[in-house]
């Protein structure tokens, strides 16, 4: 079994949606709906008064996806969702802007619908000519948020 060092070439742009990479995700246009995290819960509950430290070493951690093998989606769907609860329990800090605030909400309420069937899509096109091969429609509006606490996390955790 081969262990991965970086993340899947396609999934990369899919997955690392927490670094500031939106991908496919991001491209996607629709009515907004992204639901929560499977079993009724939100990033909406997320506490807001994270320390500033804490939450950078989270939101700045990839190593989340390192340990999985290499072809195995289910594995790297279930690491991504496993950090995504990570986030939502720890939260954002009490001085993260209200955009970005609710950015934070939605990629991680969107992020929590990523399957293992739509990594594996993403891994293995080429092109995906706009599809989202997750089903995840997010309005500009939501991108928007999204950016804002990509923004966000990049200047409040700059090295």
């Amino acid at each position: 079994m081969t262990r991965h060092t970086r993340p899947f070439r396609g999934t990369a742009a899919a997955v690392v949606l927490l670094g500031g990479l939106i991908g496919p995700l991001a491209a996607c246009g629709g009515d907004g709906e992204t639901g929560g995290a499977g079993e009724g819960t939100s990033a909406q509950d997320a506490p807001t008064d994270a320390p500033l430290e804490r939450f950078c070493e989270l939101a700045n951690d990839s190593s989340w996806m390192t340990e999985v093998a290499d072809g195995d989606y289910a594995g790297m769907a279930d690491a991504l969702h496993a950090y995504v609860a990570e986030l939502e329990e720890l939260g954002t800090p009490a001085d993260i802007p209200a955009d970005a605030r609710e950015g934070f909400v939605i990629l991680n309420d969107a992020v929590a619908r990523i399957t293992a069937e739509g990594l594996e899509k993403v891994d293995n096109s080429a092109d995906l000519d706009g599809a989202d091969p997750f089903g995840i429609d997010l309005t500009a509006e939501q991108q928007d948020k999204i950016n804002a606490y990509n923004v966000y996390q990049a200047e409040a955790c700059a090295d």
